[in-house]
């Protein structure tokens, strides 16, 4: 699931936080049983609330071997604005979003993870 650049799901994500947090942010791997929590009501910013950074960090999940997804209706619990399909900031220098990305999470209640990215016999 690497972007155009060749980055994992997971580097993708801490781009995604760049421009709300003003650093190079890092997204740790998962502990097992874990899982990715979206905003709480101190950092529920336009860098969390919308679909494409939620569906990064879910690829980033998948990508850890986890099923353990939240839904977006959990993810953006204490977001009192919320952007769908769509990343409200300048992406950062030094990536791209993949188009995945922007999938319609509302569907499905929560991300699926694209065809294109798995392997078949």
């Amino acid at each position: 699931m690497e972007n155009s650049l060749g980055q994992e799901p997971c580097v993708v994500a801490a781009y995604a936080r760049v421009p709300c947090y003003g650093a190079e942010w890092i997204v740790y791997p998962l502990d097992s049983d874990t899982y990715y929590i979206g905003p709480d009501t101190s950092n529920a910013n336009a860098c969390q609330c919308n679909t494409v950074t939620y569906s990064l960090l879910s690829a980033c999940t998948a990508c850890q071997n986890s099923t353990d997804i939240p839904s977006w209706s959990l993810w953006s619990y204490n977001c009192s604005t919320t952007y769908s399909e769509e990343y409200p900031e300048d992406i950062p220098e030094g990536t791209a979003f993949p188009h995945w990305a922007y999938q319609d999470v509302a569907v499905c209640h929560s991300f699926v993870v694209p065809l294109s990215t798995h392997s078949f016999p």
